[in-house]
């Protein structure tokens, strides 16, 4: 084959050009997947200090924990309290979600994958207390939706709800433990699923104290639930079933 004069330079051009059009893809890909962690990151950062509020209730919340029986995937929130355990995964998604007779439906799309997803967490926190005798029924796989209107309502065994009303829906659900077997869940679940990420070198705490968000804490206006809505959940929730 004859090389004509200039050919060596024009195909390294095209392949520096190929070269640099994967990279952008490459870049381009890692910008969206770092937008996206972002804006979970905030999400549950909210969701978590609506959860805290929770805990004048003696309802519990620990965060980012790890999923057991994984290696490096997580649990966005575990929440703790007399009515059971709720295993909950945060999203903050752009597109609206429904609930139609197939299920749940991101825009056009299918979330039956988020679906499975949470009732696996769900499954593998009921088998790591599954000493305690705690019914299947008492370990609830929850999507909690950022900024969106929706539920709370089950769908295939999964509780839809928007993330603003989450601590409502939690706190409505009534009463079937009592406040020792609650503590003894938390108890287990800390060890279970320990932090997702490993925490920075500090002093040794007791665990309970440093797994419970304080409840001084305030919330994001988007957020907010007023004391007397949480009193209101509270009282209804006595009422609703007497303690197991």
């Amino acid at each position: 084959m004859v090389v004509g004069a200039g050919d060596s330079a024009r195909l390294e051009a095209e392949l520096s050009a190929e070269r640099a059009r994967l990279l952008r893809e490459h870049l381009s890909e890692e910008e969206r997947r770092s937008s996206n962690f972002a804006k979970g990151g905030v999400a549950e950062e909210i969701v978590g200090r609506a959860l805290g509020e929770l805990s004048a209730y003696d309802i519990y919340a620990l965060h980012d924990r790890r999923w057991p029986g994984t290696r490096s995937a997580n649990i966005d929130h575990l929440v703790v309290g007399t009515s059971g355990v709720y295993v909950i995964d945060t999203k903050n998604w752009s597109e609206s979600v429904t609930i139609t007779d197939a299920g749940l439906v991101r825009g056009q799309a299918s979330c039956e994958e988020e679906l499975d997803k949470v009732r696996r967490m769900a499954d593998a926190v009921l088998e790591e207390l599954a000493d305690e005798g705690l019914a299947a029924a008492q370990v609830r796989p929850v999507l909690a939706f950022h900024r969106q209107t929706v539920g709370p309502h089950n769908v295939n065994g999964v509780w839809v709800v928007g993330a603003d009303q989450l601590p409502l829906f939690i706190l409505r659900e009534g009463r079937f433990l009592t406040q020792s077997q609650v503590e003894r869940l938390l108890a287990r679940l800390l060890d279970a699923c320990p932090p997702a990420a490993a925490p920075p070198p500090v002093q040794p705490q007791p665990p309970l104290a440093g797994a419970i968000p304080s409840p001084a804490q305030s919330l994001d206006d988007d957020a907010l639930l007023s004391r007397a809505e949480l009193e209101d959940a509270a009282l209804a929730a006595a009422l609703k079933a007497p303690l197991a």
